[in-house]
């Protein structure tokens, strides 16, 4: 089922700027992976050119030129925010454990990069005092679009969750995030584990990701501005690819280097690995293109549910598409594959009830849009006829348009 919808989204660059280590400042960069891909917003489409580098001296992950601040300031803004009616696609009470263990009680909580208000924002305002967010998408109501507007010295938590990874001048930041806190005050964040890279290759698959934290190169950045650690989670992290992290605003001491060669060595060989799971999950993306044209072939109708990059990559794929219909909960991504129409769950009522299978492109919510499939249409799908073709393990983005994933793989760069 496909309609014209639409004009074709403008071209827009991503530009770049040259970028050292900023964790030791060294310049010693040896080239892991690099990559070109096309992602989608609801303003345009954004060529990014990725080249991830590890540095020699310290072992600290990340993308060296990087993405020039103000373009992708807009690339973030015109993004598709999480639709109001959706389910988070984070487990809220990790969260609000991991703050109870090290913050229970405040008066000031602030969120940077908040997206659209949860379950997790309705309890927070139980515990806290006042609940400030942050957040650069202009389609979600937010207090503030900048850090900048934030009176200093005056929160007791500032917290950002899958944030720090997205940021081209990390030290800039976590000097904001210092600011903002009274003395005492505590940060907490969340950010991919590259621990996990060759067990689950989710943050590999968020091309526009500009850092790749270890632990210890978390601390060495917060430690530099002025922070303390005080607690470091996998378990009580609010995705299964991460990590959770608390640190107390101090009094900032000098840049060091510790552990310098087992840091490059270890996260060089995580990284890698991490590139190489993708690899295979190309892979499974094959075998699920197959199996969906073998219906095809059939004539047999099937649903693409989950308008994401994922399925753009798969959709790239595709010759044909005369018997399937494309579903997403959010009507805002309607023609974001123009001229292949995106339709709501509402809109394809019949399709999806007489569709033979179903293709679903998140895990982390494919047992809940079976559940809605269910219960507001009446359509149980066989077991197998259900495909979830997503190889992460909660249904983060997926693959986007890029070349080949060899591309550059642990060359050298001067």
């Amino acid at each position: 089922m496909t309609s014209e919808a639409g004009k074709s989204l403008p071209n827009r660059a991503i530009g770049l700027r040259v970028r050292n280590c900023e964790s030791c400042h060294g310049n010693d960069l040896e080239q892991l992976w690099r990559q070109s891909f096309t992602a989608r917003t609801r303003l345009g489409q954004y060529r990014f050119d990725v080249n991830n580098v590890i540095c020699r001296n310290c072992g600290f992950v990340f993308v060296s030129p990087v993405f020039d601040e103000a373009d992708l300031a807009d690339y973030y803004a015109g993004s598709f925010s999480a639709f109001a009616g959706a389910a988070p696609d984070y487990d809220v009470a990790k969260r609000l454990a991991f703050l109870d263990n090290v913050v229970p009680r405040g008066d000031l909580f602030i969120e940077v990069g908040a997206n659209r208000p949860t379950e997790f924002h309705r309890r927070l305002k139980e515990i806290y005092g006042k609940v400030t967010t942050v957040e650069i998408n202009d389609s979600v109501s937010s207090d503030h679009r900048s850090l900048a507007t934030i009176p200093d010295a005056g929160a007791d938590v500032v917290a950002h969750y899958f944030v720090l990874e997205h940021i081209p001048q990390v030290m800039k930041f976590l000097k904001e995030c210092a600011r903002m806190l009274r003395d005492g005050g505590m940060m907490i964040c969340e950010v991919p584990d590259i621990l996990m890279y060759p067990q689950d290759p989710s943050a590999l698959q968020l091309y526009e990701h500009t850092n790749h934290f270890s632990r210890e190169a978390l601390r060495e950045l917060a430690e530099q501005v002025g922070f303390v650690e005080i607690s470091v989670s996998a378990e009580y992290c609010s995705r299964s690819f991460g990590f959770a992290a608390a640190f107390r605003k101090s009094v900032p001491h000098d840049a060091r280097v510790s552990q310098a060669t087992g840091q490059y060595r270890r996260n060089r060989e995580l990284f890698l690995g991490g590139v190489r799971n993708l690899e295979r999950s190309e892979a499974e993306m094959d075998h699920s293109y197959k199996t969906f044209q073998t219906y095809q072939d059939r004539g047999s109708s099937v649903v693409l549910w989950a308008a994401n990059d994922l399925m753009a990559r798969f959709l790239g794929r595709c010759s044909c598409l005369d018997n399937a219909t494309i579903v997403d909960s959010n009507p805002e991504k309607a023609s974001v594959f123009s001229p292949l129409m995106v339709f709501t769950p509402d809109a394809a009522a019949d399709q999806i009830r007489c569709a033979k299978a179903i293709f679903i492109f998140t895990n982390f919510h494919a047992a809940d849009i079976l559940r809605q499939i269910e219960g507001s249409l009446g359509k149980t799908f066989d077991k197998g006829a259900v495909h979830v073709v997503d190889p992460s393990s909660d249904g983060s983005r997926g693959f986007v348009d890029r070349p080949s994933l060899r591309d550059g793989l642990g060359e050298t760069r001067a």
